[in-house]
């Protein structure tokens, strides 16, 4: 399941185990398994489906990291208990559940507002919203105090006199003349 957000928790984090167990640039790579744990498709293991995991290249790519502390680090995990490689290099973080069960908590409570702000109603009330409109149309179309009122648009004035008189100033009225 694809998560926005994992959780992490401050005081475990800096005076944990983390702390103490990796160097940091380790650490980054940790804290890089759990993000793409929770962008992934299987809750709490970094892999492409269910059985195939990513080569350390790939995840070394994705990460920006060079491939050598990428396996470092993926060893290091691996020995304080923090993952489990499992076969085709399916990265399993152990405890996610424990870690992490925030977010199913409030899975529902999150999706419940989703439908609150929904940008786009449920076809009931698109048709409701419908037929409203239609009502109020039809009342307008019944009552001529509804109608809008419509003015007659003033055209602008002619500009064409004025525009004679100069040519007959410039060039006088036999050059004028024929013209009009």
């Amino acid at each position: 399941m694809r998560r926005t957000w994992i959780k992490l928790f401050c005081d475990r984090t800096l005076h944990g185990t983390c702390f103490t167990e990796l160097e940091p640039d380790e650490r980054f790579i940790w804290f890089g398994f759990l993000l793409l744990a929770g962008d992934g498709t299987v809750d709490g293991k970094v892999c492409i489906t269910q059985n195939i995991g990513y080569t350390d290249d790939q995840i070394a790519e994705l990460l920006k990291v060079e491939t050598e502390l990428l396996k470092r680090a993926k060893k290091k995990c691996a020995k304080f208990e923090k993952i489990r490689v499992l076969g085709n290099n399916v990265i399993e973080i152990l405890n996610w559940k424990h870690y992490q069960s925030e977010y199913r908590r409030q899975k529902p409570y999150r999706e419940a507002k989703k439908e609150e702000r929904s940008p786009t109603p449920p076809k009931e009330e698109n048709e409701k919203r419908e037929e409203r409109r239609e009502k109020r149309e039809e009342r307008g179309k019944s009552n001529p105090e509804l109608q809008p009122k419509v003015t007659k648009k003033e055209e602008p004035p002619l500009l064409a006199p004025f525009f004679v008189f100069l040519a007959v100033q410039v060039l006088g009225w036999e050059e004028v003349l024929p013209f009009l």
